[in-house]
């Protein structure tokens, strides 16, 4: 999964990733489309990472790749192993619900079944 950041951020050189839980959210999959999305839910939970890039460069690549499907939105979330709530940016999806799959996104399936997916 690091070349899709790769090819984001237009680097080689990978972020930090650190496991991170954002609570209040949940994420499904895109009908017709191998990627998530992550929309505002009660009682959700998003299990993932917290990236930290390197610059200001690479947080506009990021958002110029994001900026088409989703609304950047400032969060708080828990880092493992930090006894505290972090404030990050997340992607949250911009479509309709009726866009998303009922099942949940599972990222292991992704790597394993990945294919190129372009929305309209």
């Amino acid at each position: 999964m690091s070349d899709i950041l790769e090819n984001a951020l237009g680097t080689t050189k990978l972020p930090v990733y650190q496991p991170a839980t954002l609570t209040g959210y949940s994420h499904f999959r895109v009908v017709g489309a191998s990627f998530p999305a992550i929309i505002k839910s009660d009682g959700g939970s998003v299990r993932g990472a917290c990236i930290t890039l390197d610059s200001v460069a690479e947080a506009q690549a990021l958002h110029a790749v994001e900026r088409m499907l989703y609304d950047r939105t400032e969060v708080e979330l828990q880092i493992e192993g930090q006894p505290f709530l972090q404030k990050a940016y997340t992607y949250v999806w911009r479509g309709s619900v009726d866009e998303l799959s009922t099942e949940p996104w599972d990222l292991e399936d992704f790597v394993r079944n990945r294919r190129p997916t372009a929305r309209p």
